[in-house]
């Protein structure tokens, strides 16, 4: 039985290895799997070899005079033949796959209202600040190397540029993500659970229109309020998706006098000090959960400020 039990386990690995490599080959368009994008292009090409040759990115790609996202950037044979002699059939294999080469697939589905002009210009950014590993095997999904939305939002937000929609979408452009389909309604508070993206698109108090107050909608049962603090203690990860505040907890335990158990006890805050400071010197972090509240002096500072 221990014989049986061990080849068990020694043939599962192996069997689950090749049953994503058949999901991949069965998921992924013909010809896509382990491909780079130039491989998916028919070329013979490294991005690396000519970096590593001194060249530019707009050596080969006219970014820098491109105001619009539909600019064919893709260099073709009159960007090759300055450096490269294509008029010798025989070596076409040089940087194409096929004998008889044809035209790569062009890129021309970006937002029309996005300008690498701009980018390069005004925001002194090097190409590879939105382009990075271009040689690498692309993903199933992906057409190229291009910046993800999440890159965009992070680098806007630092900089204080503009974030709105309207800022690299079109209003024409369809902008709802795959998966808010119909029955969305009932599915996104699994995703809303494990993915952090929701923010891009969606203000701190969106969920709140629908999970506030209404007993249909309210994630929470009936008289949460009373019996809250274990699942608080248990996951408090999973309260902040919807209670990012720091203050949330705060407004309300103050009001309704709700503090712990300790802070009712005899010495607990003495002029010498009490069985607060001992807490304090013990577990500080525990304290500034709920005395330390952004934009507003520190409650020690009250006492010991003085």
């Amino acid at each position: 039985m221990k014989t049986q039990r061990h080849s068990f386990l020694t043939i599962l690995p192996i069997a689950l290895a090749a049953a994503f490599v058949l999901y991949l080959a069965v998921a992924a368009p013909a010809g896509t799997v382990g491909q780079t994008s130039a491989q998916r292009r028919e070329l013979n090409f490294s991005h690396a070899q000519h970096v590593d040759a001194g060249f530019e990115c707009t050596k080969c790609h006219a970014a820098q005079a491109s105001k619009t996202g539909t600019d064919d950037l893709l260099p073709g044979h009159n960007v090759c033949t300055e450096c490269h002699d294509v008029t010798k059939t025989d070596e076409c294999k040089t940087c194409h796959q096929a004998s008889s080469p044809k035209l790569s697939a062009r890129i021309t589905s970006p937002s029309p209202v996005f300008s690498h002009e701009r980018h390069l210009t005004k925001a002194k950014l090097e190409c590879a600040a939105c382009h990075a590993n271009l040689d690498a095997v692309l993903l199933p999904e992906q057409t190229a190397h291009l910046p993800r939305m999440a890159d965009c939002m992070s680098c806007h937000t630092r900089e204080h540029a503009k974030t709105e929609c309207r800022t690299c979408h079109s209003p024409t452009d369809e902008l709802q993500p795959a998966d808010h389909k119909l029955d969305w309604v009932h599915a996104h508070g699994a995703a809303a659970n494990t993915d952090e993206s929701c923010n891009l698109c969606h203000a701190a108090d969106h969920c709140l229109r629908c999970h506030n107050g209404d007993p249909v909608f309210n994630p929470h049962p009936r008289n949460y309020v009373s019996r809250h603090g274990q699942d608080v203690h248990l996951s408090d990860m999973t309260c902040s998706v919807c209670h990012d505040e720091r203050d949330f907890c705060n407004s309300c335990h103050r009001r309704l006098n709700v503090l712990p158990a300790g802070h009712f006890k005899p010495g607990w805050a003495t002029p010498e000090g009490g069985d607060h400071a001992a807490q304090a010197q013990f577990d500080l972090e525990s304290c500034m959960a709920c005395h330390d509240v952004p934009g507003r002096q520190p409650v020690c500072a009250r006492c010991h400020g003085k």
